[in-house]
């Protein structure tokens, strides 16, 4: 009987989950005061950590299509949240 390798368990990039997480969240929290920006940025700066956490170990870790499903959410938080919470900023002086 030829010997059949058990299947290696791969773990998700943390960053690939955190980048999904911040990307999804920032789409709702866009128009509460552009603070989705925030979490967009947040999500972005993730998926491109967790991009290379998975190309640096592809057989043990797994999560580039989170890491870039929270790129892309992200960059949509920041392009509609980010002129939001710096008119909400102007506003309040802050800025």
């Amino acid at each position: 009987m030829p010997y059949v390798a058990p299947p290696s368990e791969r773990t998700v990039a943390p960053a690939a989950s955190l980048a999904l997480t911040c990307g999804l969240l920032s789409l709702p929290l866009t128009l509460a005061l552009g603070l989705g920006a925030i979490l967009g940025t947040i999500a972005i700066v993730a998926g491109v950590v967790g991009i290379r956490q998975v190309t640096n170990a592809p057989v043990s870790t797994k999560g580039t299509g989170r890491a870039v499903t929270g790129i892309i959410c992200g960059v949509g938080g920041v392009m509609v949240g980010g002129p939001i919470l710096a008119f909400v900023l102007l506003l309040a002086g802050l800025l």
